[in-house]
């Protein structure tokens, strides 16, 4: 989600009225938060509704068309017609499920839901006083600039990158933090810019 999406619900769940059902008490007071369904709740069976009318409307129309244009080729008609079927599928039984981000301050959690967002499938939680080590990286992004203009070295190999290097300018930084429990568990988290990406492994 955007920054300003993230900081709106950040606020809400110190006033108890973001999209956030279930947060792990154990990680204190949350200081980040990231998920991959921004909706607070599954759709209305109105919409539900609406959307299985126009995914029907799509495949009506959508497959002959296909094999219309493209009947000479058929295994492009053969791919296209199974991305429309998924489209499809999607959006006549359309499921709510997703993955919530929280880092807090005293620790991290990776929370699924399926259906409804209190309606927890799996629970994933690190604290900071479980962590016996942790190893950190920096990874700096910079983009060069050759003779013929920024851009212009994607053919370009080895010696002859460096040799046609004329600047370069900062792009940003991504830090990386391993972190490793006491129950041998471990835990990845990169920082790229003001996003956090979580991954227990």
């Amino acid at each position: 989600m955007k920054k300003k999406w993230k900081e709106g619900q950040l606020e809400r769940i110190y006033a108890g009225t973001s999209i956030f059902q279930y947060i792990p008490a154990s990680i204190g007071k949350v200081v980040y938060c990231d998920t991959t369904e921004p909706n607070g709740q599954p759709m209305s069976p109105d919409k539900v509704k609406k959307s299985r009318t126009t995914v029907s409307i799509l495949a009506i129309v959508g497959l002959p068309l296909i094999w219309l244009f493209f009947q000479s080729h058929i295994i492009l008609a053969l791919l296209l017609t199974v991305v429309l079927l998924f489209i499809c599928y999607a959006g006549f039984f359309p499921q709510f499920l997703g993955t919530d981000y929280f880092i807090g301050e005293n620790g991290v959690a990776i929370v699924e839901f399926k259906k409804k967002r209190d309606n927890i499938v799996k629970e994933q939680v690190v604290l900071f006083e479980d962590i016996s080590y942790i190893f950190s990286g920096e990874t700096v992004s910079e983009a060069y600039e050759d003779h013929g203009g920024a851009g212009s070295l994607g053919s370009t190999i080895g010696n002859e990158i460096l040799s046609r290097v004329k600047g370069k300018q900062y792009v940003g930084t991504q830090y990386f933090f391993r972190l490793y429990g006491n129950d041998r568990h471990s835990m990845f988290i990169c920082k790229k810019n003001e996003d956090y990406f979580l991954v227990f492994l």
